[in-house]
Parts: C-alpha cells; sequence; structure tokens
C-alpha cells in the first residue's frame, strides 16, 4: 500500500482541479447489476456472469506489457472523459461495442489509488501511445494532470489532449460498492427510475453537467471517428393514476425523436400487457399518454427507446 504522505501529497497536488474521487461511467442496466450484487466486477468477470450489456471498450486488448485490460475496472479521474464523448446517449444506430445508452456515474473513493495493485495510464488505456506505471509515486510526477483536469471544451482534432483527458487508474478484478461515495445521474427521470427498481439511496444525486448531453452529432467526433448521429434522452417524467385511467407525461431533451423506436408497456402481476408502439409526433415534446386500465392487479410501467428503458414506474395498491 502507498503511505499516508505520499497520499497526502497527491491529494495536496491536484487540489487546484478539486479533485473529488475516482469516476467509474456505466450503462444504467450495468448500474442494477451492481447494486443488486453488491460488486464493481472487472469486465471479463462481469461478461463471464452476464452482468453487462453495454461498456465504453471498443475491444479486448492485451498490451505488449502483458496487461489484459478486461481484467480491470477502468476508472476516470476526472469527469466527462474524451470516450464519453463517442459512447454517451442512446444511438439511433448503434455501432461496434463502445456505447453507453442510459449513463452513470458511480463516484468512489479516491483512497483507491493507493491499492498497491493498481496501475495508472497517463491517457486512454487503448491508445498505443499511452504509457502506463505501477506506483503512484511514478504516476504523480509523469502524468499530465493539467491537461487531465482540462474541464473547458477541448479541441477534438487534437489528439494528444483527446488521449490524457481519458487518463485512467485501472484496479484488478472487483470492488465492493462500499466504495461509491455518490450515484450522480443525468436526469430527474433517471434518479427516478433508480429508486423506483432499487429504493431511496442517500448517494443518489442529479448532476448533469457531468454529462455531455448531446442533442445531435453534425459531422463531430475524435480524430478519424467522425459521424452523424442523433442522441436523445427524457429530462423528466410524471404518472398518475385516476380511476381506470393512467396519464403520464414526459419530456424529451431534444425534438429529434422520430429516428427512434418507442414502446410502451403495461405489465400486470398476471404477466398480461398492454403495448403501445405508435409512432409519436416529432414535434411533441410533452404530452399526455392515457391507457385504458384491463384489471385491478398492481403493474408496472415501462417506456423505452430503441429498446432501452428510460421509465419505469410501479403501482404501490391495487386500483
Amino acid at each position: 500500500m502507498v503511505s499516508q504522505k505520499d497520499f497526502a501529497e497527491f491529494a495536496t497536488e491536484l487540489r487546484p482541479y478539486k479533485w473529488h474521487g475516482l469516476y467509474h461511467y456505466t450503462d444504467f442496466s450495468n448500474f442494477l447489476e451492481i447494486m443488486k450484487s453488491g460488486e464493481i466486477l472487472c469486465r471479463s468477470e462481469a461478461k463471464k456472469q452476464n452482468l453487462m450489456q453495454w461498456d465504453m471498450t471498443k475491444k479486448d486488448i492485451v498490451l505488449p506489457m502483458g496487461i489484459d485490460l478486461t481484467e480491470y475496472i477502468h476508472f476516470y479521474y476526472t469527469f466527462r472523459p474524451t470516450m464519453l464523448y463517442e459512447s454517451e446517449g442512446i444511438k439511433v444506430e448503434e455501432r461496434g461495442s463502445r456505447h453507453i445508452p442510459v449513463p452513470v456515474i458511480l463516484l468512489c473513493r479516491p483512497e483507491l489509488v493507493c491499492d498497491e495493485d493498481v496501475i495508472f495510464a497517463d491517457g486512454e488505456c487503448e491508445n498505443r501511445n499511452t504509457f502506463f506505471y505501477e506506483g503512484l509515486r511514478e504516476a504523480k510526477s509523469k502524468i499530465d494532470w493539467r491537461t487531465v483536469f482540462r474541464t473547458m471544451d477541448f479541441d477534438t482534432e487534437d489528439f494528444y489532449e483527446a488521449r490524457v483527458r481519458s487518463a485512467e487508474l485501472m484496479y484488478p478484478k472487483r470492488l465492493g460498492t462500499e466504495v461509491i461515495e455518490a450515484i450522480i445521474f443525468r436526469t430527474q427521470a433517471d434518479l427516478k427510475n433508480a429508486q423506483n427498481m432499487l429504493g431511496f439511496d442517500p448517494r443518489y444525486m442529479v448532476d448533469k453537467t457531468k454529462f455531455y448531453n448531446f442533442k445531435g452529432w453534425n459531422n463531430v467526433g475524435i480524430g478519424s471517428n467522425k459521424q452523424r448521429n442523433v442522441y436523445n434522452y427524457i429530462m423528466d417524467y410524471d404518472i398518475s393514476v385516476e380511476g381506470k385511467l393512467l396519464e403520464l407525461k414526459y419530456a424529451f431533451a431534444s425534438d429529434e425523436i422520430k429516428p427512434y423506436d418507442h414502446r410502451f408497456d403495461i405489465t400486470y402481476a398476471s404477466g398480461k400487457q398492454q403495448i403501445d408502439d405508435s409512432n409519436y409526433d416529432i414535434s411533441a415534446l410533452e404530452w399526455t399518454l392515457e391507457e385504458d386500465l384491463i384489471s385491478d392487479e398492481p403493474f408496472e410501467v415501462s417506456y423505452s427507446m430503441n429498446g432501452h428503458r428510460v421509465i419505469y414506474w410501479k403501482s404501490e395498491n391495487k386500483l
């Protein structure tokens, strides 16, 4: 383990950048599995247990020095790493494995840098120009921390900055969820979904500034990864039941909703379902959807875009 003195010096060095801890970005579906199992797993272990659907890694990589990137949990030192720029949001067309449809941040204890088995990368791990260090003392002096913590809009054509902004800490195998100090959602809708599925957690918070919040891409990207794509998300929703009538109101972050497949489900305790997969009006940023309820059983409400659930709600009592 790194000495308390070395860690204190490191924390002092990063104090001007307001370093709070280590950021682990994951998709909401992965987040549910993490909280249910009580563990954050490396990519290979999560896939082995069939607990991961989406991740930010393009492919399986073993570095020349023998490091298998899939055997480590990947953390960033600050929010909005470069690779989130390509991954965040529901894509109209899914290209490759780098995709986080509904992003969630697990902000973990900064003391993880003290573990003797962690590996420090001075940029994106998958980049061939990145160097790796096995100790905090060396990493502290070799990594360009000023560029790592640059939070203003960066030049996507600056390959050095794009790489270093994604400097990573790699932790082997697994961690218990007790290391999580905050769980950060992009929207109030995502927070409500977490509460409806997992219950209340004092670590929950909403901070959209930690994400890119794209409304759309027009021929932009990192280096050669230029593409045209539209990203969208639900900002908030409200559901109420009056008699046999359910009313759902929700608001999109932009008006580019037509390219997506939309599906609304009501699922009753008996397994019966009501499904609506209408082609919604592109100009409807907020509207009311009404369904005649066919039973007095408890039921769940789910709304999905391109198969990714963006709203989840369940009734507390029979009607």
